[in-house]
């Protein structure tokens, strides 16, 4: 039986750092960073690989994931020796397929219930331990939840979320309910539903590259699995499944999700955090400088999972675990190299796919577009993301407006109900009208 839409292709052609997608302005190579963790020495190693072999700058994804661009040909043997000497390449075997986001606070923000970072270690080493789910698209999702909410509504393949004392569930895409478990099964039951979604593909003949995709979708992988003796989800009172924990009002951003603010962010244990959100989701090398010497200065180790710096899905780094003098400091470095650390931007709500001249199918400059627009844009109203042309590379998750570039200008597509306001449109008319 083929499964809901079916593929024709076989590979997403989802690009690696060993496998480049070569562009209109050279190579461009994905790295992955399992819950967005980044040592300072990883990060820094990557900034001069970028400075020498590539456009410069580090472009951070919608998957808290890292890409440099503009790499010529020659070059790319060296570029990759670099990031493996940087350690973000453990596995060549798995390397495109450890996407793995995950709270970037982990535990740390009003409504969390668990510490996973810890977690995010064992499922990536876990999943580059077993040859079989080399064979995972590149496209497959792996997400672990606090219990706060902010990355399940990612579009996971397979989420992890925190119930509350040592409880976990870990649901499929598109399933009502999924495993429950115990903290020290997480690991094995997601990976217990990767490989149940190859296991399905191939039952179902399928090309799928998501959960989604798959005839019964994540449903099916829940029946396969309880079959099989996995313990299925309690209800909650209601007959829904079990949530997280509450979420204070007014921590959440609709970008996608549940963006954090640029800004200070106090954690539960007294510290602080510092969210700087990066326009465009690209990283100048100076800004990759401040972000190290900011990161120095947290009370947490340099590298290794419990690590001060984080990447997160919504093209924002993280800075942990700071004493409030130390967190002023460090808000104002990054300041001072253009990164936005304060709440009420026009950029928490835009994001852009790359554009001319980096995109040889893109109509425009789409960031230059994008930039104008920021100018006078106001802070609230929908999430945007603006596309050069109809594939809408790099589009968010959840509700969020499409503005796609055409021959004749721009045209706008809601996703999710989301709708642009007159202001937001005046904006679009004076600023980028062809």
């Amino acid at each position: 039986m083929k499964g809901q839409g079916q593929r024709q292709r076989v590979d997403d052609g989802c690009p690696g750092a060993l496998r480049p997608h070569y562009a209109a302005d050279g190579a461009l190579l994905r790295i992955r960073v399992p819950g967005g963790a980044l040592a300072l020495s990883a990060l820094r190693g990557l900034a001069a690989a970028a400075t020498e072999f590539a456009d410069g700058r580090i472009g951070l994804t919608s998957r808290g994931n890292l890409q440099v661009r503009g790499v010529s040909e020659g070059d790319v043997e060296s570029l990759v020796q670099r990031v493996r000497g940087a350690g973000l390449l453990p596995d060549a075997e798995h390397e495109r397929v450890r996407n793995i986001v995950a709270s970037p606070l982990s535990g740390r923000r009003s409504g969390s219930l668990d510490d996973v970072d810890p977690l995010v270690h064992d499922l990536d080493a876990a999943l580059c331990a077993r040859p079989g789910l080399a064979r995972l698209p590149g496209r497959f999702l792996f997400a672990v939840d606090d219990g706060s909410g902010d990355v399940q509504a990612e579009g996971a393949d397979v989420l992890a979320l925190a119930l509350g004392g040592g409880q976990y569930a870990v649901r499929p895409a598109g399933a009502g309910r999924g495993l429950q478990v115990e903290v020290q099964n997480v690991v094995a039951a997601m990976l217990a539903v990767a490989e149940a979604f190859l296991a399905e593909r191939l039952a179902q003949d399928s090309n799928a590259w998501r959960i989604a995709e798959l005839a019964g979708g994540g449903a099916a992988l829940v029946e396969r699995l309880q079959s099989s003796g996995w313990a299925i989800e309690h209800p909650a009172p209601g007959g829904q499944p079990a949530l997280g924990g509450p979420v204070a009002p007014g921590e959440h951003l609709a970008l996608g999700s549940a963006a954090l603010e640029p800004g200070l962010i106090e954690q539960r244990d007294g510290r602080f955090a510092v969210c700087a959100l990066t326009p465009l989701g690209l990283l100048t090398a100076a800004q990759v400088a401040a972000l190290a010497a900011g990161s120095e200065l947290s009370q947490a180790p340099p590298d290794g999972p419990r690590g001060a710096l984080r990447i997160t899905p919504w093209r924002r780094v993280v800075v942990r675990d700071l004493q409030l003098p130390a967190a002023l400091a460090v808000r104002e470095l990054l300041s001072s190299v253009d990164l936005v650390v304060e709440p009420g931007t026009a950029w928490s709500r835009l994001t852009a796919c790359a554009g001319r001249p980096g995109c040889a199918q893109s109509l425009t400059d789409v960031h230059a577009d994008v930039q104008a627009f920021a100018a006078v844009a106001d802070s609230t109203g929908p999430a945007l993301h603006w596309a050069g042309c109809e594939r809408s590379c790099g589009t968010p998750s959840g509700s969020v407006v499409r503005v796609l570039a055409t021959a004749d200008g721009y045209r706008l597509h809601s996703n999710g109900g989301a709708q642009l306001g007159p202001r937001d449109l005046e904006a679009i008319r004076i600023e980028v009208a062809r």
